[in-house]
Protein backbone atom coordinates (compact mmCIF):
# COMPACT_ATOMS: atom_id res chain seq x y z
CA UNK A 1 0.00 0.00 0.00
CA UNK A 2 1.35 2.90 -0.90
CA UNK A 3 1.92 6.53 1.47
CA UNK A 4 2.02 9.60 0.37
CA UNK A 5 3.46 12.84 1.68
CA UNK A 6 3.37 16.46 1.43
CA UNK A 7 6.68 18.01 1.51
CA UNK A 8 7.39 21.96 1.77
CA UNK A 9 10.26 23.73 0.91
CA UNK A 10 12.16 25.70 3.02
CA UNK A 11 13.59 29.25 2.86
CA UNK A 12 14.29 28.85 -0.95
CA UNK A 13 10.87 30.05 -1.38
CA UNK A 14 12.15 33.10 -1.16
CA UNK A 15 14.27 33.15 -4.05
CA UNK A 16 13.56 34.41 -7.43
CA UNK A 17 12.14 32.54 -9.90
CA UNK A 18 15.36 31.23 -11.46
CA UNK A 19 17.11 30.72 -8.38
CA UNK A 20 14.54 28.79 -6.95
CA UNK A 21 14.46 26.65 -9.67
CA UNK A 22 17.80 25.98 -9.74
CA UNK A 23 17.66 24.88 -6.17
CA UNK A 24 14.70 22.75 -6.39
CA UNK A 25 16.12 21.23 -9.39
CA UNK A 26 19.38 20.38 -6.69
CA UNK A 27 17.06 19.41 -4.17
CA UNK A 28 15.45 16.44 -6.39
CA UNK A 29 18.88 15.54 -7.21
CA UNK A 30 19.59 15.38 -3.35
CA UNK A 31 16.82 13.33 -2.64
CA UNK A 32 17.00 10.69 -5.85
CA UNK A 33 20.68 9.78 -4.17
CA UNK A 34 18.84 9.43 -0.55
CA UNK A 35 16.52 7.51 -1.84
CA UNK A 36 18.33 5.25 -4.00
CA UNK A 37 21.66 5.09 -0.87
CA UNK A 38 18.25 3.78 1.43
CA UNK A 39 16.99 0.98 -1.37
CA UNK A 40 13.38 3.19 -1.33
CA UNK A 41 11.41 3.14 -4.38
CA UNK A 42 9.17 6.59 -5.03
CA UNK A 43 7.63 8.25 -7.22
CA UNK A 44 7.29 12.29 -7.03
CA UNK A 45 4.64 14.77 -8.06
CA UNK A 46 5.77 18.35 -7.93
CA UNK A 47 3.65 21.04 -7.58
CA UNK A 48 4.75 25.26 -7.81
CA UNK A 49 4.87 25.51 -4.05
CA UNK A 50 5.07 21.68 -2.71
CA UNK A 51 6.14 18.35 -3.47
CA UNK A 52 3.91 14.88 -3.32
CA UNK A 53 6.00 11.82 -3.03
CA UNK A 54 4.58 8.18 -2.69
CA UNK A 55 6.28 5.32 -1.51
CA UNK A 56 5.77 1.95 0.02
CA UNK A 57 8.49 2.28 2.77
CA UNK A 58 7.09 5.02 5.04
CA UNK A 59 9.37 4.87 7.50
CA UNK A 60 12.31 4.64 6.11
CA UNK A 61 11.41 7.88 3.93
CA UNK A 62 10.51 9.66 6.68
CA UNK A 63 13.77 8.99 8.88
CA UNK A 64 15.18 10.38 5.22
CA UNK A 65 12.95 13.57 4.67
CA UNK A 66 13.50 14.54 8.49
CA UNK A 67 17.92 14.57 7.34
CA UNK A 68 17.31 16.08 3.80
CA UNK A 69 18.62 19.85 3.55
CA UNK A 70 16.19 22.40 1.77
CA UNK A 71 13.03 20.72 3.32
CA UNK A 72 11.15 22.67 6.30
CA UNK A 73 8.82 20.33 6.97
CA UNK A 74 6.62 17.06 5.58
CA UNK A 75 2.92 15.47 6.29
CA UNK A 76 1.81 11.85 5.50
CA UNK A 77 -1.35 12.85 3.19
CA UNK A 78 -4.78 11.17 1.66
CA UNK A 79 -5.73 13.44 -1.49
CA UNK A 80 -8.44 13.01 -3.51
CA UNK A 81 -9.97 15.19 -6.28
CA UNK A 82 -12.21 18.04 -5.04
CA UNK A 83 -15.58 17.18 -4.00
CA UNK A 84 -18.41 19.32 -3.31
CA UNK A 85 -18.99 21.01 -0.21
CA UNK A 86 -21.28 18.23 1.38
CA UNK A 87 -19.12 15.15 0.32
CA UNK A 88 -16.08 17.17 1.09
CA UNK A 89 -17.22 16.96 4.52
CA UNK A 90 -18.14 13.97 4.96
CA UNK A 91 -14.55 12.74 3.21
CA UNK A 92 -13.04 14.57 5.97
CA UNK A 93 -15.10 13.29 8.63
CA UNK A 94 -14.05 10.03 7.62
CA UNK A 95 -10.41 10.34 7.51
CA UNK A 96 -10.08 12.65 11.15
CA UNK A 97 -12.78 10.06 12.95
CA UNK A 98 -10.24 7.92 14.33
CA UNK A 99 -7.77 10.44 15.45
CA UNK A 100 -9.96 12.80 17.64
CA UNK A 101 -11.88 10.29 19.59
CA UNK A 102 -10.38 10.65 22.70
CA UNK A 103 -8.48 13.93 22.64
CA UNK A 104 -8.89 17.27 21.64
CA UNK A 105 -8.59 18.83 18.04
CA UNK A 106 -8.76 21.71 16.01
CA UNK A 107 -9.51 21.90 12.42
CA UNK A 108 -7.52 24.09 10.15
CA UNK A 109 -8.26 24.59 6.27
CA UNK A 110 -6.71 26.54 3.54
CA UNK A 111 -7.56 27.06 0.03
CA UNK A 112 -6.61 28.32 -3.06
CA UNK A 113 -8.28 31.32 -4.78
CA UNK A 114 -10.10 29.53 -7.28
CA UNK A 115 -12.12 27.20 -4.73
CA UNK A 116 -15.40 29.05 -4.16
CA UNK A 117 -15.72 27.12 -0.44
CA UNK A 118 -15.83 29.24 2.75
CA UNK A 119 -12.77 27.43 4.69
CA UNK A 120 -14.35 28.99 8.12
CA UNK A 121 -17.66 27.53 7.09
CA UNK A 122 -16.03 24.37 6.90
CA UNK A 123 -14.09 24.03 10.10
CA UNK A 124 -17.11 25.22 11.88
CA UNK A 125 -19.01 22.26 10.15
CA UNK A 126 -16.47 19.71 10.35
CA UNK A 127 -15.42 20.17 14.01
CA UNK A 128 -19.33 20.29 14.73
CA UNK A 129 -19.23 16.59 12.97
CA UNK A 130 -16.28 15.38 15.14
CA UNK A 131 -17.04 16.57 18.50
CA UNK A 132 -20.74 14.22 18.07
CA UNK A 133 -17.83 11.55 17.03
CA UNK A 134 -16.21 11.88 20.40
CA UNK A 135 -13.61 14.63 20.09
CA UNK A 136 -13.64 17.87 22.14
CA UNK A 137 -12.67 21.36 20.64
CA UNK A 138 -9.48 23.49 21.83
CA UNK A 139 -7.86 25.98 19.64
CA UNK A 140 -5.26 26.89 21.18
CA UNK A 141 -3.60 23.58 22.52
CA UNK A 142 -5.27 20.87 20.74
CA UNK A 143 -3.97 17.19 21.28
CA UNK A 144 -4.66 17.19 16.90
CA UNK A 145 -4.82 19.72 14.35
CA UNK A 146 -6.88 18.70 11.65
CA UNK A 147 -5.48 19.70 8.18
CA UNK A 148 -7.47 20.39 4.93
CA UNK A 149 -5.61 21.92 1.82
CA UNK A 150 -8.15 22.65 -0.96
CA UNK A 151 -6.50 22.96 -4.53
CA UNK A 152 -8.07 24.03 -7.56
CA UNK A 153 -8.47 20.35 -8.66
CA UNK A 154 -8.08 18.34 -5.35
CA UNK A 155 -7.67 18.30 -1.70
CA UNK A 156 -5.37 17.55 0.64
CA UNK A 157 -5.85 15.69 4.14
CA UNK A 158 -2.93 15.61 7.21
CA UNK A 159 -2.64 15.75 10.64
CA UNK A 160 0.44 17.48 12.17
CA UNK A 161 3.35 18.16 9.85
CA UNK A 162 7.39 16.68 11.00
CA UNK A 163 9.94 18.71 11.10
CA UNK A 164 12.78 18.84 8.69
CA UNK A 165 16.26 20.62 9.22
CA UNK A 166 15.38 23.41 6.41
CA UNK A 167 17.95 25.40 5.03
CA UNK A 168 19.12 25.35 1.34
CA UNK A 169 19.72 22.08 -0.53
CA UNK A 170 23.08 21.04 -0.27
CA UNK A 171 25.97 22.15 -3.20
CA UNK A 172 23.47 25.16 -4.05
CA UNK A 173 26.81 26.84 -2.73
CA UNK A 174 30.64 26.61 -3.95
CA UNK A 175 32.86 24.05 -2.22
CA UNK A 176 34.83 24.63 1.17
CA UNK A 177 36.98 22.70 3.40
CA UNK A 178 36.14 21.91 6.90
CA UNK A 179 38.87 21.37 9.50
CA UNK A 180 37.77 18.71 11.65
CA UNK A 181 38.12 17.21 14.57
CA UNK A 182 36.45 14.16 16.70
CA UNK A 183 35.07 16.98 19.28
CA UNK A 184 31.99 18.39 19.66
CA UNK A 185 32.84 21.70 17.88
CA UNK A 186 33.55 20.87 14.35
CA UNK A 187 31.19 18.64 13.72
CA UNK A 188 28.60 20.83 14.44
CA UNK A 189 29.73 23.45 12.52
CA UNK A 190 30.55 21.79 9.21
CA UNK A 191 27.10 20.45 9.74
CA UNK A 192 25.67 24.25 9.57
CA UNK A 193 26.92 25.35 6.70
CA UNK A 194 25.98 21.94 4.94
CA UNK A 195 22.37 22.92 6.29
CA UNK A 196 23.33 26.10 3.89
CA UNK A 197 23.62 24.53 0.83
CA UNK A 198 27.61 24.41 1.25
CA UNK A 199 29.41 20.85 -0.06
CA UNK A 200 32.64 20.48 2.20
CA UNK A 201 35.47 18.38 2.27
CA UNK A 202 37.06 17.51 5.20
CA UNK A 203 41.03 18.34 6.00
CA UNK A 204 42.43 16.40 9.79
CA UNK A 205 46.06 16.75 11.04
CA UNK A 206 46.16 13.36 13.07
CA UNK A 207 48.27 14.58 16.11
CA UNK A 208 47.20 11.12 18.15
CA UNK A 209 47.67 8.63 15.49
CA UNK A 210 44.98 5.81 15.70
CA UNK A 211 43.67 7.02 18.64
CA UNK A 212 41.78 10.28 17.12
CA UNK A 213 41.68 9.07 13.81
CA UNK A 214 38.72 6.55 14.93
CA UNK A 215 36.19 9.19 15.99
CA UNK A 216 36.96 11.29 13.05
CA UNK A 217 36.31 8.75 10.38
CA UNK A 218 33.17 7.91 12.95
CA UNK A 219 32.19 11.14 12.84
CA UNK A 220 32.43 11.70 9.46
CA UNK A 221 30.78 8.62 8.39
CA UNK A 222 27.76 9.42 10.39
CA UNK A 223 27.49 12.50 8.41
CA UNK A 224 27.64 11.50 5.36
CA UNK A 225 25.17 8.49 5.79
CA UNK A 226 22.79 10.36 8.15
CA UNK A 227 22.92 13.88 6.26
CA UNK A 228 25.10 14.26 3.23
CA UNK A 229 22.71 13.41 0.07
CA UNK A 230 23.74 14.19 -3.44
CA UNK A 231 27.43 14.59 -2.74
CA UNK A 232 30.60 12.60 -1.85
CA UNK A 233 33.04 14.22 0.27
CA UNK A 234 36.89 13.73 0.46
CA UNK A 235 39.19 13.31 3.91
CA UNK A 236 42.86 14.54 3.76
CA UNK A 237 44.24 13.45 6.74
CA UNK A 238 47.87 14.83 7.41
CA UNK A 239 50.62 13.37 9.76
CA UNK A 240 50.56 15.13 13.06
CA UNK A 241 53.32 13.64 15.05
CA UNK A 242 55.80 15.27 12.97
CA UNK A 243 53.92 18.90 13.40
CA UNK A 244 53.76 18.43 17.05
CA UNK A 245 57.37 17.65 16.87
CA UNK A 246 58.90 20.30 14.87
CA UNK A 247 56.72 22.82 16.96
CA UNK A 248 58.06 21.98 19.96
CA UNK A 249 61.82 21.76 18.76
CA UNK A 250 61.21 25.56 17.33
CA UNK A 251 58.80 27.27 18.97
CA UNK A 252 58.50 28.74 22.08
CA UNK A 253 55.87 27.08 24.58
CA UNK A 254 53.87 29.87 25.41
CA UNK A 255 52.83 29.91 21.89
CA UNK A 256 52.41 26.07 21.00
CA UNK A 257 48.89 26.05 20.71
CA UNK A 258 49.08 29.56 18.24
CA UNK A 259 51.54 28.24 15.96
CA UNK A 260 49.75 24.94 15.70
CA UNK A 261 46.03 26.52 15.07
CA UNK A 262 48.78 28.69 12.57
CA UNK A 263 50.12 25.22 10.64
CA UNK A 264 46.11 24.28 10.30
CA UNK A 265 45.12 27.26 8.58
CA UNK A 266 47.96 27.60 6.67
CA UNK A 267 47.39 23.74 5.34
CA UNK A 268 44.25 24.69 4.71
CA UNK A 269 44.84 27.39 2.50
CA UNK A 270 47.42 25.52 0.28
CA UNK A 271 44.63 23.04 -0.02
CA UNK A 272 42.25 25.80 -1.29
CA UNK A 273 44.73 27.16 -3.53
CA UNK A 274 45.04 23.94 -5.08
CA UNK A 275 41.94 22.57 -4.61
CA UNK A 276 39.64 25.08 -5.73
CA UNK A 277 37.90 25.54 -2.39
CA UNK A 278 35.87 28.51 -1.53
CA UNK A 279 36.72 29.27 2.20
CA UNK A 280 37.78 27.00 5.27
CA UNK A 281 35.49 26.35 7.81
CA UNK A 282 36.35 25.94 11.61
CA UNK A 283 34.40 25.15 15.08
CA UNK A 284 35.89 27.75 16.53
CA UNK A 285 34.12 29.58 19.45
CA UNK A 286 34.72 33.02 20.67
CA UNK A 287 36.95 32.46 24.36
CA UNK A 288 36.76 28.97 24.64
CA UNK A 289 39.94 28.35 25.20
CA UNK A 290 43.36 30.14 25.04
CA UNK A 291 43.71 30.39 20.93
CA UNK A 292 40.68 30.88 20.62
CA UNK A 293 40.44 34.74 22.30
CA UNK A 294 39.57 37.29 20.00
CA UNK A 295 43.58 38.10 19.52
CA UNK A 296 44.51 34.83 19.21
CA UNK A 297 42.16 34.25 16.25
CA UNK A 298 43.42 38.34 14.80
CA UNK A 299 47.13 36.68 14.98
CA UNK A 300 46.37 33.35 13.74
CA UNK A 301 44.30 34.32 10.37
CA UNK A 302 46.56 37.45 9.98
CA UNK A 303 48.36 37.08 6.10
CA UNK A 304 45.78 33.89 5.30
CA UNK A 305 44.73 34.35 1.44
CA UNK A 306 41.36 32.63 2.43
CA UNK A 307 38.20 33.41 4.29
CA UNK A 308 37.60 31.54 7.19
CA UNK A 309 34.06 30.77 8.10
CA UNK A 310 33.25 29.94 12.23
CA UNK A 311 29.80 29.03 12.52
CA UNK A 312 29.86 28.92 15.99
CA UNK A 313 32.08 31.98 16.99
CA UNK A 314 29.27 32.69 19.60
CA UNK A 315 28.07 30.12 20.93
CA UNK A 316 28.39 28.44 24.29
CA UNK A 317 29.92 25.07 25.19
CA UNK A 318 26.70 23.94 26.07
CA UNK A 319 24.60 24.72 22.99
CA UNK A 320 26.52 23.55 20.91
CA UNK A 321 26.92 19.76 22.65
CA UNK A 322 22.84 20.11 22.58
CA UNK A 323 22.84 20.81 18.70
CA UNK A 324 25.71 17.88 18.56
CA UNK A 325 22.79 15.69 20.01
CA UNK A 326 20.31 17.06 17.37
CA UNK A 327 23.16 16.32 14.92
CA UNK A 328 23.43 12.68 15.91
CA UNK A 329 27.81 13.14 16.72
CA UNK A 330 27.38 14.04 20.65
CA UNK A 331 27.89 10.31 21.63
CA UNK A 332 30.60 9.77 19.41
CA UNK A 333 32.77 13.26 20.56
CA UNK A 334 31.44 12.15 24.10
CA UNK A 335 34.43 9.59 24.48
CA UNK A 336 37.05 11.00 22.40
CA UNK A 337 40.82 10.80 24.29
CA UNK A 338 42.45 14.55 24.45
CA UNK A 339 45.67 14.96 23.72
CA UNK A 340 47.98 16.66 25.82
CA UNK A 341 51.30 16.37 24.37
CA UNK A 342 51.75 20.37 22.76
CA UNK A 343 49.88 21.56 25.78
CA UNK A 344 52.00 24.04 27.29
CA UNK A 345 51.42 25.14 31.40
CA UNK A 346 50.67 29.04 30.63
CA UNK A 347 49.53 29.69 26.88
CA UNK A 348 49.42 32.95 25.55
CA UNK A 349 45.61 34.64 25.12
CA UNK A 350 47.13 37.65 23.59
CA UNK A 351 50.14 36.77 20.89
CA UNK A 352 51.64 39.19 18.80
CA UNK A 353 51.34 39.25 15.52
CA UNK A 354 54.70 40.02 14.64
CA UNK A 355 55.86 36.93 17.29
CA UNK A 356 53.45 34.65 14.98
CA UNK A 357 55.16 35.85 11.47
CA UNK A 358 58.40 35.32 13.51
CA UNK A 359 57.53 31.60 14.58
CA UNK A 360 56.29 31.05 11.02
CA UNK A 361 59.92 31.99 9.61
CA UNK A 362 61.72 30.00 12.42
CA UNK A 363 58.94 26.93 11.08
CA UNK A 364 59.93 27.46 7.33
CA UNK A 365 56.19 27.34 7.19
CA UNK A 366 55.84 27.26 3.34
CA UNK A 367 58.03 24.38 2.58
CA UNK A 368 56.70 23.09 5.58
CA UNK A 369 53.39 23.12 4.52
CA UNK A 370 54.33 21.84 0.62
CA UNK A 371 55.54 18.54 2.53
CA UNK A 372 53.09 17.91 4.91
CA UNK A 373 50.48 17.81 2.00
CA UNK A 374 52.84 15.45 -0.03
CA UNK A 375 52.17 13.29 2.85
CA UNK A 376 48.46 13.50 3.49
CA UNK A 377 46.49 10.79 2.44
CA UNK A 378 43.56 11.61 0.61
CA UNK A 379 39.88 9.20 1.40
CA UNK A 380 36.59 9.13 -0.07
CA UNK A 381 34.16 9.56 2.63
CA UNK A 382 31.50 6.67 1.35
CA UNK A 383 34.36 4.14 1.24
CA UNK A 384 34.79 4.13 4.84
CA UNK A 385 34.66 0.66 6.27
CA UNK A 386 32.71 0.43 9.52
CA UNK A 387 35.29 -2.36 10.51
CA UNK A 388 38.00 -0.15 9.78
CA UNK A 389 36.72 2.33 12.62
CA UNK A 390 35.89 -1.22 14.89
CA UNK A 391 39.75 -1.96 14.82
CA UNK A 392 40.76 1.72 15.50
CA UNK A 393 39.13 2.31 17.99
CA UNK A 394 40.77 0.01 20.29
CA UNK A 395 44.17 0.51 18.23
CA UNK A 396 47.67 1.52 19.32
CA UNK A 397 50.62 2.48 16.84
CA UNK A 398 53.16 2.07 19.98
CA UNK A 399 52.79 0.13 22.94
CA UNK A 400 53.16 1.93 26.27
CA UNK A 401 55.55 1.44 29.08
CA UNK A 402 53.03 -0.04 31.75
CA UNK A 403 51.69 -2.23 29.25
CA UNK A 404 51.29 -5.91 30.17
CA UNK A 405 51.59 -7.90 26.94
CA UNK A 406 49.46 -10.92 25.55
CA UNK A 407 50.73 -12.63 22.75
CA UNK A 408 47.34 -14.23 21.32
CA UNK A 409 49.53 -16.51 18.14
CA UNK A 410 50.34 -20.10 18.33
CA UNK A 411 52.50 -21.75 19.75
CA UNK A 412 55.66 -21.85 18.20
CA UNK A 413 55.58 -18.18 16.83
CA UNK A 414 58.37 -16.14 17.43
CA UNK A 415 59.15 -14.31 20.08
CA UNK A 416 58.71 -10.80 21.12
CA UNK A 417 60.83 -8.37 22.62
CA UNK A 418 59.31 -8.02 25.17
CA UNK A 419 58.12 -10.80 27.57
CA UNK A 420 54.25 -11.65 26.96
CA UNK A 421 52.39 -13.89 28.44
CA UNK A 422 50.77 -16.58 25.55
CA UNK A 423 46.95 -17.03 25.29
CA UNK A 424 44.52 -18.63 23.20
CA UNK A 425 42.30 -15.61 21.58
CA UNK A 426 38.96 -18.26 22.83
CA UNK A 427 40.10 -18.65 26.37
CA UNK A 428 39.63 -14.84 26.42
CA UNK A 429 36.19 -13.96 23.88
CA UNK A 430 34.52 -16.74 26.42
CA UNK A 431 35.68 -15.98 29.16
CA UNK A 432 37.56 -18.70 30.35
CA UNK A 433 40.63 -17.22 31.88
CA UNK A 434 39.57 -13.24 32.96
CA UNK A 435 42.56 -10.73 33.34
CA UNK A 436 42.21 -8.22 36.63
CA UNK A 437 40.65 -5.02 35.68
CA UNK A 438 43.09 -1.82 36.70
CA UNK A 439 46.09 -2.87 34.19
CA UNK A 440 46.09 -1.96 30.93
CA UNK A 441 46.71 -4.61 28.29
CA UNK A 442 48.36 -5.20 24.55
CA UNK A 443 47.00 -7.75 22.69
CA UNK A 444 49.50 -8.98 19.82
CA UNK A 445 48.21 -11.13 17.03
CA UNK A 446 49.99 -11.76 13.93
CA UNK A 447 48.52 -8.57 12.03
CA UNK A 448 46.51 -6.89 14.36
CA UNK A 449 42.49 -7.44 13.45
CA UNK A 450 42.01 -10.29 15.75
CA UNK A 451 43.63 -8.30 18.66
CA UNK A 452 41.40 -5.19 17.66
CA UNK A 453 38.20 -7.78 17.96
CA UNK A 454 39.37 -9.60 21.25
CA UNK A 455 40.35 -6.18 22.75
CA UNK A 456 36.48 -5.03 22.07
CA UNK A 457 35.09 -7.70 23.94
CA UNK A 458 37.47 -7.50 26.76
CA UNK A 459 36.32 -3.50 27.07
CA UNK A 460 32.93 -4.22 26.90
CA UNK A 461 33.58 -6.47 30.61
CA UNK A 462 35.51 -3.96 31.78
CA UNK A 463 39.34 -4.35 31.25
CA UNK A 464 41.22 -1.81 29.46
CA UNK A 465 42.47 -3.42 26.74
CA UNK A 466 44.27 -2.28 23.50
CA UNK A 467 45.36 -4.57 20.22
CA UNK A 468 48.67 -3.62 18.13
CA UNK A 469 48.17 -1.81 15.06
CA UNK A 470 49.69 -4.03 12.45
CA UNK A 471 50.18 -6.66 14.88
CA UNK A 472 53.60 -8.96 15.24
CA UNK A 473 54.42 -8.79 11.82
CA UNK A 474 55.21 -5.31 12.17
CA UNK A 475 56.42 -5.45 15.33
CA UNK A 476 59.28 -8.00 14.72
CA UNK A 477 60.15 -7.02 11.38
CA UNK A 478 59.96 -3.14 12.48
CA UNK A 479 57.63 -1.75 9.74
CA UNK A 480 56.16 1.08 9.65
CA UNK A 481 52.57 1.42 11.05
CA UNK A 482 49.80 0.86 9.22
CA UNK A 483 48.65 4.87 9.93
CA UNK A 484 50.53 7.58 8.37
CA UNK A 485 48.36 9.82 10.63
CA UNK A 486 50.70 10.06 13.75
CA UNK A 487 52.06 7.33 16.77
CA UNK A 488 48.73 6.38 18.63
CA UNK A 489 50.80 6.12 22.00
CA UNK A 490 48.33 5.85 24.92
CA UNK A 491 50.07 8.17 27.79
CA UNK A 492 50.50 7.47 31.06
CA UNK A 493 47.36 8.65 33.54
CA UNK A 494 44.43 10.85 32.75
CA UNK A 495 43.16 11.20 28.98
CA UNK A 496 45.36 12.96 26.28
CA UNK A 497 44.16 16.57 25.88
CA UNK A 498 44.48 18.66 23.43
CA UNK A 499 45.88 22.14 22.36
CA UNK A 500 43.47 24.36 24.23
CA UNK A 501 41.27 21.81 25.97
CA UNK A 502 39.71 19.80 23.30
CA UNK A 503 41.43 18.01 20.03
CA UNK A 504 39.22 20.70 18.02
CA UNK A 505 41.32 21.48 14.87
CA UNK A 506 38.89 24.49 14.46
Amino acid sequence: MKTEYLLRYGELVLKSRRVRDRMIRRLLSNLQDAMARNDIPYTLHQRWDRLILETTHPEKTETVLSHLFGLRSFSRIYRCPLPDRETLVLTAESYFRPHVQGRTFAVRARRTREVPISTRELERTLGARLVQLGGRVDLEHPDVTCRLDLRQDEVWFYLERSEAPGGLPLGVEPRALALISGGYDSPVAAWRMLRKGVPLDFLFVALGGCVHLAPVLEVLNHLYHTWIFGDRPRLWVVPGEAVVRRIQERVKPAYWNVMLKRVFYRLAEALARREGYAAAVTGEALGQVSSQTLSSLKAIEQGVDLPVLRPLLTEDKERIIQEARRVGTEVISRHVEEYCAITPAHPVTRPSPDRVRLWEKTLDMETWVVQLLEQAELRNLHEIDPLEIHQLRVSVDHPAPDMVWIDLRPEGAPPLPQPARRMQPAQLVQGTVKLPQGKRYLLICERGQLGADVAWTLRERGVEAYALRGGARRLLRREPSPARSGNGTVHEGAAQKPPGGTQEHA
